[in-house]
């Protein structure tokens, strides 16, 4: 089992304890781009630029909201899926 597979079992375990860097860690092993505006903005824009309509916001707020964690791991899995096709 690899990194990224470990840090999705923990998203998926604990939502709670999941931190803004880990989350974009994640996102970016699986191919995401994250674009953080500059200064001091609160939300990222997140898209995945072979899946174009996995688009999303992601904010920055600690601790990180369970739904944001879940949207995250919706969007991985349904990256895995289609890579899996």
């Amino acid at each position: 089992m690899g990194q990224k597979e470990k840090m999705l079992i923990k998203f998926k375990r604990s939502p709670r304890d999941c931190t803004y860097r880990e989350v974009v860690s994640l996102l970016q092993r699986y191919g995401f781009i994250i674009k953080e505006r500059a200064g001091k903005g609160s939300h990222s824009k997140v898209h995945h630029p072979v899946h174009k309509d996995l688009r999303w916001t992601l904010s920055k707020d600690k601790p990180m909201s369970v739904f944001h964690i879940e949207e995250v791991v919706r969007m991985v899995e349904e990256v895995e899926r289609r890579e899996e096709e």
